[in-house]
């Protein structure tokens, strides 16, 4: 009985605290972002939309200014939709030819549950009272490493350069790479007040918040995003889950009944709401027409499989059925 005692405290004193704080850190690392100087930074780059890149070295894709669309970080150029042709009509500006002064959450490629990043928060990365950030190269690849002080924690960001379109005349010189492995080049959300893009740029030698860089359509960088708060998440879900005609299709599983008397038309509409509260781009002309009428509707993401709750997946084949 004294053994077994003993075996048990062994299990809870000096076991579980380790194990727990090996799953504390796999958590914090891998799979809900590393908190830095009070920011909850992703480990890796966005890859595809709603995608991460699969380690931290990864470059992962390169976004256009307010675009949810991926150009490749290697060559050869091609972006999330399979294309090769520049977009240089993407959302840079408003209908009466004003500049667009935020990125929309429309178009915002990061995954479920993340943004990108403000300037301010790009900025307690430089605090030095309360983070340590160097150049260096990690498995190979270089980049700055941010560590807090504090914690200890670390995050990598590859120097993945950018892609760049500098001259339209030159078709040798479109879509061209840049600075791979010299500098990194990070997006913010935010303008100063004279238009210009505020990026996160870093090389060798130092770190900065650029404030007198104007980009144009003919730039694609790397995008670090952020965990969204507790406010945002409520808001964003309470929005996905209760929009469109058939809500109950993304809440409560369906039962027969609930598919009785229902015309094809109506069903596909319920299924593929589904899609649509993730953000899912369309495809097929009569879906891409109808959800483009639907206000709530925020296309963002080629694929939102990953996004899909058991509930809605069990909905979609019961639908198909009656389809």
């Amino acid at each position: 009985m004294k053994n077994i005692k003993a075996l048990v405290y062994t299990i809870l004193v000096i076991v579980m605290p380790i194990f727990c704080e090996a799953q504390m850190q796999n958590l914090s690392v891998v799979g809900d972002g590393v908190v830095i100087n009070g920011v909850k930074w992703a480990s890796s780059n966005i890859d595809k939309p709603g995608t991460f890149a699969t380690s931290p070295e990864k470059p992962g894709m390169f976004y256009q200014w307010n675009n949810n669309l991926g150009w490749s970080a290697t060559n050869p150029i091609i972006n999330t939709r399979g294309g090769r042709k520049w977009d240089y009509n993407h959302n840079s500006s408003n209908s009466d030819g004003t500049a667009i002064t935020k990125w929309a959450t429309a178009n915002d490629p990061s995954p479920k549950g993340w943004r990108i990043p403000t300037v301010e928060e790009f900025r307690t990365l430089l605090d030095k009272e309360k983070v340590v950030n160097e150049w260096t190269t990690q498995n190979g690849v270089r980049g700055r490493i941010f560590t807090d002080k504090k914690t200890g924690q670390t995050i990598f960001l590859p120097a993945a350069g950018n892609r760049h379109d500098e001259s339209i005349e030159n078709e040798e010189d479109m879509k061209k790479l840049y600075y791979v492995g010299e500098q990194g080049q990070y997006w913010s959300t935010s303008l100063n007040e004279h238009g210009w893009f505020l990026l996160f740029l870093f090389s060798n030698r130092r770190a900065v918040i650029s404030e007198n860089l104007e980009c144009t359509n003919e730039t694609a960088m790397s995008i670090r995003c952020v965990a969204m708060s507790q406010s945002q998440l409520t808001t964003l879900n309470t929005t996905s889950s209760t929009s469109g005609k058939f809500p109950k299709a993304s809440k409560q599983l369906l039962t027969n009944f609930d598919l009785q008397n229902v015309s094809k038309q109506e069903l596909k509409i319920m299924r593929n709401e589904i899609f649509a509260r993730h953000g899912y781009i369309f495809k097929s002309d009569d879906m891409k027409a109808y959800f483009k009428n639907q206000n709530w509707y925020k296309p963002q993401y080629d694929n939102v499989n990953s996004m899909l709750t058991n509930i809605e997946l069990k909905n979609i084949e019961l639908i198909k059925r009656y389809e």
